[in-house]
């Protein structure tokens, strides 16, 4: 999941919007908004520069904050042999 720093968020409106673009773009894709946060947090398909590309044509210019989920970490501490 990648998160982005959206502006001009501050309405339902808004979340639809955006949500609708991004699932246009990838029929797979997850949104989840946080309005009071202002970010949007974007699974699916989608690589970081459609997202970001997409959001400003839509009127809403973002940042990438994460790309985008940490791998998970295979060992407890590096130690242990499987």
């Amino acid at each position: 999941m990648m998160l982005f720093a959206v502006e001009n968020m501050t309405c339902q409106h808004c979340v639809q919007q955006i949500t609708r673009a991004m699932q246009a773009l990838a029929a797979d894709a997850t949104v989840r908004i946080d309005l009071a946060a202002r970010t949007a947090a974007i699974a699916g398909s989608l690589t970081a520069e459609q997202v970001l590309a997409t959001l400003a044509d839509e009127g809403y210019p973002a940042r990438v904050l994460q790309e985008s989920e940490p791998a998970p970490q295979t060992s407890c501490c590096g130690t242990c042999r499987s």
